[in-house]
């Protein structure tokens, strides 16, 4: 299996078949896994900045200003995200978890 496989291919990958990737197709897997965790954490702070005001602004316009651009940053960082999570690698990774805890509930 390659280390991106088509995501149709990737939803029918079993604990076997990751056994049998080699070190490259697992390092690619559990980087896609960590920019995942990065991205979650920037967003934890991503929010606050954007409904609560750090100081006092002279106008509206200006604290307008800066609260569109705020939730813009969010809005593509939470497409970034939404990208990163449908991407095959991790998709591997969801699917053995699901499977997983119909195990063992």
């Amino acid at each position: 299996m390659a280390a991106s496989v088509p995501m149709a291919e990737a939803a029918k990958t079993t604990y076997k078949e990751i056994a049998d990737w080699d070190e490259a197709q697992l390092k690619v897997a559990l980087a896609r896994i960590d920019k995942v965790q990065e991205q979650i954490d920037g967003l934890r702070i991503a929010f606050p900045a954007i409904i609560v005001p750090h100081k006092k602004y002279d106008s509206r316009s200006v604290l307008f200003r800066r609260f569109k651009v705020a939730a813009m940053r969010v809005a593509e960082d939470m497409k970034k995200l939404a990208d990163t999570w449908r991407s095959d690698e991790v998709l591997v990774f969801r699917r053995i978890a699901a499977e997983h805890q119909r195990q063992y509930r």
